[in-house]
């Protein structure tokens, strides 16, 4: 019995990183600004999309990832992956305002039920074959494969997007499908709980968020400025994805090549992603370097207006590339089994939290300013960012 269980484990490796390529073909995302204001939306729409985004999220994060722990990380990827293929069907099927919003929060169902979960699973495979220090190299590869995806379907996007701009959605939605099959050959241990957690639902979320709770009070690693720190950076590069669609907006930019350059931000950060383990250990060096990153980006993009200033977009790539499979490395030796997925929930619910704060303003003042404005006011946040390292606050992390 052990044996096959190690053979089935050994198969997570080899299946989960197609499940991060399928679930990363976003052909759609590249041009998602666009195609909502070919739809009507105002800036300030499109940012209130993400906000429901962002609030949905952090209201299911953990409570999915509790889940997820006491019900089997299996089960949450597939259901996940159920939702994501409605949520997309949505925005080319209902192209309003209205469809927009509630296709993010059928999006947003979908992610809190994915993340931190496929994560859990792939150190846990780690953890029971015994290659435990392995796992910063499998989950590099794991994030350039989710990179890589989304590169080509960046490309395959700006194509399909020349016929028509509804034509990436329906693209992603027919690529989406493979993950929710791949998800059934990934194996996992049937989980076993005492008999506290056989009562309903709602006693045994309490359990496990009590858990949590304990776990980082009890720690002698800050975990909480951790995920200040890692939300932070996350949520400003999230805005700025969406700010690098504005610029081609702004610009003109070709579709095809909207996709092109998509795809050279996508590579660049999944190479990055797969060469992160070589680095991994110089921790101080690391969380200084993030921000710091950015905020050059910040800055070049804010002082002047000029296409040419694109490639300073790809310091935010490499900052991402670096950010999951560093952060992650750290945080997962220092957590308990039985509450890792809804631990790392945490680090989501931080970045929507952080995003929640600063998506409307930017939003107003894309349509009411300027888009140089928009890259200084994003200076704030990372700047927090760089506060936390400078404090001391992840001294517990040398």
């Amino acid at each position: 019995m052990a044996n096959k269980n190690l053979t089935s484990y050994q198969k997570n490796l080899k299946i989960l990183p197609w499940v991060a390529a399928c679930t990363s073909f976003e052909a759609l995302f590249p041009f998602f600004v666009i195609y909502e204001k070919s739809c009507g939306l105002s800036y300030f729409q499109i940012f209130i999309t993400q906000v429901v985004f962002a609030l949905s999220v952090i209201l299911l994060d953990i409570p999915l990832g509790v889940m997820a722990d006491i019900y089997g990380r299996r089960k949450l990827l597939f259901i996940g992956q159920i939702f994501f293929c409605f949520a997309i069907s949505l925005f080319f099927l209902w192209p309003f305002f209205s469809g927009f919003l509630l296709g993010e929060f059928f999006l947003a169902l979908s992610f809190a039920a994915r993340t931190g979960v496929d994560t859990s699973l792939l150190f846990e495979t780690t953890k029971h074959l015994g290659i435990e220090e392995s796992y910063c190299e499998e989950e590099g590869k794991y994030q350039s494969y989710a990179r890589y995806s989304e590169g080509l379907s960046a490309v395959l996007g700006g194509f399909a997007a020349t016929v028509s701009l509804t034509m990436p959605a329906f693209l992603t939605w027919l690529v989406s499908f493979p993950a929710i099959f791949l998800g059934y050959f990934l194996y996992e241990e049937k989980l076993t709980t005492d008999a506290s957690l056989s009562e309903k639902i709602s006693s045994k979320l309490k359990t496990q968020i009590q858990l949590i709770k304990n776990f980082l009070l009890n720690s002698k690693h800050n975990f909480l400025w951790i995920f200040l720190y890692s939300g932070t950076l996350s949520a400003v590069i999230i805005n700025i994805f969406w700010l690098m669609q504005v610029f081609f907006k702004t610009y003109q930019v070709n579709l095809v090549l909207i996709g092109a350059l998509s795809f050279i931000y996508q590579i660049s950060s999944g190479f990055v992603a797969s060469k992160s383990s070589q680095f991994a250990k110089h921790h101080q060096l690391i969380f200084w370097l993030l921000p710091t990153l950015l905020q050059i980006m910040i800055i070049a993009l804010g002082v002047t207006n000029s296409a040419w200033l694109f490639p300073f977009f790809f310091l935010a790539s490499i900052t991402f590339g670096i950010k999951i499979t560093f952060i992650y490395n750290l945080l997962h030796p220092k957590v308990d089994d039985n509450i890792r997925a809804g631990l790392m929930s945490i680090d989501s619910l931080s970045t929507r939290l952080i995003f929640v704060l600063i998506a409307l303003p930017l939003g107003w003042i894309l349509d009411n300013i300027s888009l140089n404005m928009g890259f200084w006011f994003l200076g704030i946040p990372n700047l927090f960012a760089i506060w936390i390292v400078l404090s001391g606050k992840l001294k517990f992390f040398n």
